[in-house]
């Protein structure tokens, strides 16, 4: 999956949590923290375009943001999962559904499907509005 997507719509899931989900605020601090570190890659210099610096360095640290990038994103899956599985407990019980590994992942299963399904909508839809912007911008 896309990281980006990913985080961007986990976030938006937090966010419409209630108040007393587990780890709730820790959780958006770290999916926040995701975001900012994949926010700050390191794109190329203008003196690698040039002949300049060493690329050697320049793959060095692209590749260690990379893996803090995937730490980060690890970290925050299983954070996740943790809150997700403390709360469905608690909330299966008040609905008299008894809580089984079996039951977790299967309801794991069907939300990873809609995650994706849900990366795959926001990026149509931001597609389909940067397509309008240039045809916008032809049209003026």
């Amino acid at each position: 999956m896309d990281m980006v997507g990913k985080t961007l719509v986990l976030k938006q899931i937090i966010i419409l949590m209630p108040a007393d989900f587990p780890s709730h605020r820790e959780l958006q601090i770290q999916s926040a923290k995701l975001l900012r570190l994949i926010d700050k890659r390191p794109d190329i210099d203008p003196d690698h375009t040039l002949g300049e610096g060493s690329l050697k360095k320049f793959h060095k640290v692209r590749g260690q943001h990379d893996a803090a990038c995937a730490r980060q994103a690890r970290i925050l899956d299983s954070m996740i999962e943790k809150s997700f599985r403390e709360w469905l407990r608690k909330e299966w019980e008040k609905d008299g559904k008894p809580y089984s590994k079996k039951a977790f992942q299967e309801w794991k299963t069907s939300f990873n499907k809609g995650l994706t399904e849900g990366i795959a909508t926001m990026k149509k839809l931001a597609a389909d509005r940067n397509k309008m912007k240039k045809l916008a911008a032809k049209a003026t």
